[in-house]
Formats: C-alpha cells, sequence, structure tokens
C-alpha cells in the first residue's frame, strides 16, 4: 500500500494483481470486523480511564495497615516486586498479592506492618497505594 500526498489531497494506491478479482464482503465479516474495533476501542477506554482516575483523585487517602505474609520477586523482560498481605478492610477478608516497587520491597520483611492508602478516585473508582510512610 502507498500513501501519496498532494496538495489538498490524499490518494491511496494499493498494489495488488490486476487479474485478481475484488473479495465480495459478507456480512458475517462486517459483523466479526465491527466487534474487533469494539473490543479494542473497550480496551483503550479501559486503559486511559484508570491514570485519570488515579491524576485527578483529591481526596484524602483512608490509610489501613496489614501484615506482610510473603514476598514474591518476578523475572522477566522486567523485575516487578510482590507482597503477600493480610486483608484490610473493604477487600473482605482476602489475602492480597500487590505489586511494589524495589525500595520499599527491600526496606520489608515478612512480618512486618505495611501502611495502605485507599483513594476515592476521581471517577469513584477507589484504588490503593502500598507506602513507605509509617
Amino acid at each position: 500500500m502507498f500513501l501519496i500526498a498532494r496538495p489538498g489531497k490524499i490518494i491511496l494506491l494499493f498494489c495488488a494483481d490486476p487479474a485478481e478479482k475484488e473479495l465480495p464482503k459478507k456480512s458475517s465479516t462486517k459483523v466479526l470486523t465491527f466487534l474487533s474495533v469494539l473490543f479494542f476501542i473497550t480496551l483503550y477506554a479501559f486503559g486511559a480511564i484508570l491514570p485519570v482516575n488515579c491524576v485527578f483523585d483529591k481526596s484524602k487517602p483512608e490509610t489501613f495497615s496489614t501484615k506482610i505474609l510473603g514476598q514474591n520477586v518476578s523475572h522477566g523482560k522486567t523485575t516487578k516486586y510482590y507482597f503477600d498481605v493480610a486483608s484490610w478492610p473493604k477487600t473482605e477478608g482476602k489475602k492480597k498479592q500487590i505489586s511494589v516497587g524495589k525500595g520499599l520491597y527491600e526496606k520489608k520483611k515478612v512480618g512486618d506492618q505495611l501502611t495502605i492508602k485507599i483513594y476515592k478516585g476521581a471517577l469513584g473508582l477507589p484504588w490503593y497505594r502500598p507506602s513507605l510512610d509509617e
């Protein structure tokens, strides 16, 4: 495919074998295309909403303390650090694995208390952040 720009006009030329005939579009192809586009728009919107929710959040955080039950490191293209923590209010008694930064991971050990700050979110979607503050 070539894109040629001329003043005020964009001409799109396709390189194809002139002997090939254009395939008729079936309605199932149109539906599949529509659903694929809808799927990717949904992913994009979800990816855009989360940063907006956090960046523009001006709420005062609720602070909770929880106990570190375990530590994990994931090695791949990047190294990720995780704590397994006991539940805190609003997590319905479930043990949780949370991602933390390297500095916090190296500072804390199993059995230590960890402060969790929970924010309301600019769009009403609560989010949390483990805190170095004690």
